[in-house]
């Protein structure tokens, strides 16, 4: 992946999570503590900056560029949902250094985003679907390396799916556990986490996909 088009994948996906703060927050004061969307809002712009940083990411070294999104997370996102999106950026860029490809092309990114994701599950007990970001997270990774990272679009659909599919589901882990169950399902919303994790990946694909 060129400079230019990671860089505008980055600042789309940015820029769909702020525009989605309120929503986001909507949603978690209903099914949580009321902050996730102030969270990645914050992480967006810290990654907004890092992208129009000339020395902030390197086009040759997408490793260092990756650990570079995770330490500017660690820098801006507090709360668990922070520590998440920390722990799975820095195991992303560990996935490009155990890749059997030798570039960052898109089967790259799907073995790096495999390593991520069972890196995630060593610090989480969450598991799709549970009502977190996991059960999008999940489900696109799981699409992609079934693809072997060719059909991206079909993968965000994959998310988008189990995103929605928090409306109706018990939580089994985070905040929404320990909101009365019989409420979130009246209130009909999904999980902010995982919808989050769905305008990130929607911010994406809207410059993949050219």
């Amino acid at each position: 992946m060129v400079l230019r088009v990671f860089r505008d994948a980055l600042r789309e996906a940015c820029k769909n999570v702020i525009a989605a703060e309120p929503e986001i927050t909507q949603f978690d004061t209903i099914a949580g503590d009321g902050d996730c969307g102030l969270c990645l809002k914050s992480g967006a712009e810290e990654i907004l900056r890092l992208a129009d940083d000339n020395e902030g990411l390197d086009s040759s070294d997408v490793i260092n560029s990756v650990l570079a999104l995770a330490q500017a997370m660690e820098r801006k996102m507090d709360g668990t949902s922070g520590a998440l999106y920390s722990i799975w950026t820095n195991a992303l860029a560990a996935g490009f250094a155990t890749s059997t490809e030798t570039s960052a092309t898109p089967a790259a990114w799907a073995d790096a985003l495999g390593h991520a994701l069972a890196t995630l599950y060593k610090y989480t007990s969450a598991r799709a679907p549970s009502r977190t970001l996991v059960d999008p997270l999940a489900k696109f990774t799981e699409a992609f390396s079934h693809s072997q990272g060719k059909d991206f679009a079909g993968a965000v659909d994959e998310a988008v799916k189990a995103a929605e599919h928090t409306r109706t589901i018990e939580a089994k882990a985070g905040r929404a556990a320990y909101v009365g169950q019989d409420a979130l399902r009246e209130a009909n919303v999904p999980d902010p986490g995982a919808w989050g994790v769905v305008k990130i990946l929607q911010g994406i694909q809207s410059v993949v996909q050219k």
